[in-house]
């Protein structure tokens, strides 16, 4: 890729700033941020507003449409305009949320608020994912962006509850505010295009190919899948150990386990066989899902659940890095975050297949859904390297080197 920026000591291999790859942490921390603080934000709004568990839910799922839509309109915009002045404006419309949602006085304001917050939420998003993709370190970075709103979250929730106590409900969405200011000075230190063409990219060059296609709907089953046994867990867990406390001790656990599988996916990336690594996380993520099927304890419970954890983020570089590799024009990895977000919403709708307190059907349609996700990575990556000629693509040469 063609680049003014070739100094080793400031860009990576591919030519990209080491400052617009912080940037682009910095941008997908900030898009991710409303929901990664979405436990503190809901009971503060319903506070403030008086809103019944519906109402406060209902503004919820607006935002989270809203993040969706977002994501869906960067994948078809993104990489047509100059990208840095489009995170500028995104960034700058999430302060200004943030600000407003303190100032409105009704729901029908407030909804509104949160669901133009949501759209440019996963705008901001598809550009973090979409400016990775142009790096050389695809995978490593992919997982160190996995950690960002995992290390956002814990000191988010380490704090707020303190500072709610100093200035009430407005505190979480002055950490947002905050937050999405700094996001605004990033975006000034993006990549201005991300694409290699000098020209905006065409509506039909925007979309992308089959094997792009195909790789996406396997982040769709594989997030839908694990959101099934991730929306229903806390229930599993009541059921496996007898304790609501030690359900949620198992929860709180797998935070911590999963931000060791997003560095030991940082570790490894560049050394371990990119196919290898996925069907090594596949292959975790079903046998998690397999003990808490088949061993209702307290130690089944815990070893499911955090094998399921470390899978889930253990994959953020190699899986969704290998999206992102199916184009050359990053038409793929510019709808990630649609199909993150598409996944994410189907998943907890698999609830009808619980019957009485029994996850066993609901359970193994998860189990299901993820082995049809790898057969499509698998094809996605197979149909990839027959294109190249035979040789791998593996993207030995797309990754790691920071």
């Amino acid at each position: 890729m063609h680049s003014t920026f070739s100094d080793p000591a400031t860009s990576d291999a591919t030519g990209t700033p080491r400052g617009a790859i912080v940037a682009s942490f910095i941008l997908g921390t900030v898009g991710a941020s409303g929901f990664t603080l979405l436990p503190m934000t809901l009971p503060a709004l319903a506070g403030a507003f008086g809103l019944s568990n519906g109402s406060v839910g209902l503004v919820s799922t607006m935002e989270l449409t809203g993040v969706t839509g977002g994501a869906l309109l960067a994948g078809l915009l993104s990489r047509r305009f100059d990208s840095r002045m489009q995170a500028v404006v995104v960034t700058g419309l999430l302060t200004l949320c943030a600000l407003a949602t303190m100032l409105v006085d009704s729901i029908v304001l407030l909804t509104s608020v949160r669901f133009v917050d949501g759209i440019m939420a996963g705008y901001a998003l598809s550009l973090a994912y979409s400016t990775l993709m142009t790096t050389r370190r695809v995978d490593r970075n992919y997982a160190l962006l996995a950690i960002c709103p995992l290390i956002y979250g814990m000191i988010g929730f380490a704090v707020l509850p303190k500072f709610e106590g100093l200035v009430g409900w407005h505190a979480s969405f002055i950490v947002l505010s905050v937050s999405d200011a700094i996001g605004f000075v990033a975006a000034f230190f993006l990549c201005v295009r991300l694409t290699a063409q000098d020209k905006p990219l065409s509506f039909i060059e925007t979309l992308p190919n089959l094997r792009g296609a195909m790789a996406l709907f396997s982040v769709v089953f594989y997030y839908a899948g694990l959101c099934a046994i991730y929306a229903f867990s806390f229930n599993m867990g009541i059921q496996s150990t007898g304790s609501p406390a030690l359900a949620g001790s198992a929860l709180s656990a797998s935070q911590f386990v999963g931000i060791g599988g997003c560095i030991v996916a940082a570790l490894i990336a560049g050394r371990m066989d990119r196919r290898l690594a996925i069907l090594t996380g596949f292959v975790i993520t079903v046998a998690g899902i397999l003990c808490l099927m088949f061993s209702l304890t307290t130690i089944g419970f815990f070893t499911g659940l955090l094998a399921i954890n470390f899978a889930w983020n253990f994959l953020a570089g190699s899986h969704i890095s290998a999206v992102g590799s199916m184009d050359e024009r990053g038409s793929a990895a510019a709808f990630l975050a649609v199909a993150i977000n598409v996944g994410a919403a189907v998943g907890p709708l698999l609830g009808f297949a619980v019957k009485d307190e029994h996850y066993g059907l609901l359970q193994s349609l998860a189990v299901a859904m993820i082995l049809v996700a790898l057969g499509l990575i698998g094809l996605a990556i197979r149909g990839r390297r027959q294109a190249a000629g035979g040789h791998p693509v593996l993207e030995e040469e797309v990754l790691l080197d920071v």
